[in-house]
């Protein structure tokens, strides 16, 4: 006798339902809250707000250089490796040691920096790119700014 339950209990199927669900989720999903998500903040997760996360990102990157001694009309290169969340400076910054090792030493502004690089990525980039960079640009004051390459 065959149970209409049957395929339900095979665990290919309830991966396959499972997706299934998820799929419609994201379809039934608003645009706009593509754009602007609002979970809680977690390190690998792209739900901040991209614009207050943007700012803060700026702002601490402004102390992270003014700390190393980073001067104004400098430019510093970010590669962020999409694989492994690694974060580098390009080899031409004379001071890129010391910044890598700043931001080793502030997991919070690292993880706030792959976040937002991971939501500028979405609709900016290949997913066969394997790295995304950013130009940190230290302007009048230290400001700072930022260019997604």
């Amino acid at each position: 006798m065959l149970s209409l339950l049957a395929p339900l209990t095979n665990p290919l199927a309830a991966t396959v339902v499972a997706a299934a669900g998820e799929a419609a989720s994201i379809a039934t999903k608003p645009f706009a809250a593509f754009l602007n998500p609002s979970k809680a903040d977690d390190a690998d997760d792209t739900s901040a707000a991209t614009p207050t996360l943007e700012a803060d990102v700026l702002s601490k990157l402004q102390k992270l250089f003014k700390s190393v001694g980073v001067p104004e009309g400098e430019r510093v290169t970010l590669h962020i490796d999409k694989k492994t969340g690694s974060i580098t400076v390009g080899d031409d910054q004379p001071l890129a040691a010391e910044i890598e090792a700043a931001l080793r030493n502030d997991t919070k502004l690292a993880g706030d920096i792959r976040r937002l690089a991971k939501v500028k990525d979405l609709f900016h980039s290949s997913p066969l790119v394997a790295e995304t960079e950013v130009e940190a640009a230290v302007g009048e004051g230290g400001a700072v700014g930022l260019t997604w390459l």
